[in-house]
């Protein structure tokens, strides 16, 4: 299969970061107008708020979101791994390269110059008084950088603004995976799976407490909720989701009753074996190969949710990846034939 393109850093234009003022041509204050001509008059394909009052603007061409304040004042600039300029700080390139080898440079960085260092939810290094937060994008089997610049007001927790959250809320999300390593699969649970019926003991049309039950007796770590639109006020808000930490494993519930699909962990969730591949924790290349195989053996359809995300109906599967330091893991999720049709 084919992977998200990446364009070679030698094609990138150099953009330096100037901290609390902005980078490359942008600086922040701007209106949306003013960025658009910055940007050598390209209109933004994906926006979001009215032309007047712009909450985000994606320019996907050039790898560049620009986040706006209120006001429609530029607040946030975010460079994309596989495609954005490459954004130069005293020397040190922050887009396209290794995690750990940007991550060494601008820590090494901050200790000599005295600078304070945060890390964000995904455990990469936030720098308050650069307005400059690190991240990183998978593209085959690794994972290579990407950055968030921000105005002076957001910088103390970029991804925690609202100004940010409007445009990617990732407060809910497991932390660290920037950071942590997969579990060897000889320390995994081995499960097995039944298309549309179950994987391991996680029947699908349990109950939460039943799934909870079967697990163990963990409790979720985290539980998300859909609220009632505003029109159907007196209405309670329904479950959506169980993360459970233990066990590595996401527990989704639509309409908020019975167990329709189950999301695992590519860091630490169980091993399921299809065709003789571990599914959970592998190179994800190996994954997908295993899949379009398999596709083609048994006169299946492969279905692309994204390049990075793809399943077979008949097996009730989904796999996609999951970052592990520099390198990605696959993760899975097995679902109903009715949540898979509307996934």
């Amino acid at each position: 299969m084919e992977y998200g393109s990446f364009t070679p850093l030698c094609e990138r234009a150099q953009w330096e970061l100037n901290p609390y003022v902005g980078v490359g041509p942008l600086r922040f204050g701007m209106t949306p107008r003013d960025v658009m001509a910055a940007l050598g008059g390209v209109t933004p394909p994906a926006a979001q708020g009215a032309s007047d009052c712009r909450i985000w603007e994606s320019y996907h061409d050039l790898g560049v979101t620009a986040i706006y304040a209120p006001g429609s004042r530029l607040s946030g600039v975010f460079i994309s791994a596989s495609n954005g300029p490459q954004v130069v700080y005293e020397g040190i390139q922050l887009i396209g390269h290794s995690p750990s080898a940007v991550r060494d440079l601008i820590l090494g960085y901050a200790s000599r110059k005295g600078l304070d260092v945060g890390s964000n939810w995904n455990g990469d290094p936030e720098l308050p008084q650069l307005g400059l937060s690190l991240g990183s994008e998978g593209f085959g089997d690794t994972f290579v950088t990407q950055a968030l610049v921000v105005a002076q007001e957001l910088s103390g927790s970029p991804y925690g603004h609202p100004q940010v959250t409007a445009w990617q809320d990732h407060r809910n999300r497991r932390r660290n995976s920037a950071i942590r390593r997969a579990k060897p699969n000889r320390d995994r649970d081995q499960w097995d799976s039944v298309p549309w019926v179950r994987v391991g003991p996680l029947e699908f049309g349990m109950r939460p407490h039943e799934v909870s039950a079967a697990l163990g007796g963990e409790i979720p770590a985290h539980t998300t909720w859909v609220e009632p639109l505003p029109s159907r006020k007196g209405d309670e808000r329904t479950l959506e989701t169980e993360r459970y930490d233990q066990a590595g494993v996401t527990a989704h519930y639509p309409g908020g009753v019975f167990l329709a699909a189950v999301e695992i962990d590519g860091l630490i969730g169980p091993q399921v074996v299809i065709d003789g591949t571990g599914i959970i924790g592998n190179t994800p290349s190996t994954v997908f190969e295993m899949i379009e195989n398999h596709a083609e053996t048994h006169g299946r359809v492969v279905r692309y949710r994204s390049n990075e995300n793809l399943g077979i109906r008949e097996l009730g599967l989904y796999a996609g990846t999951t970052q592990a330091g520099d390198v990605a893991v696959s993760d899975a999720m097995f679902m109903t034939r009715d949540f898979m049709n509307g996934f």
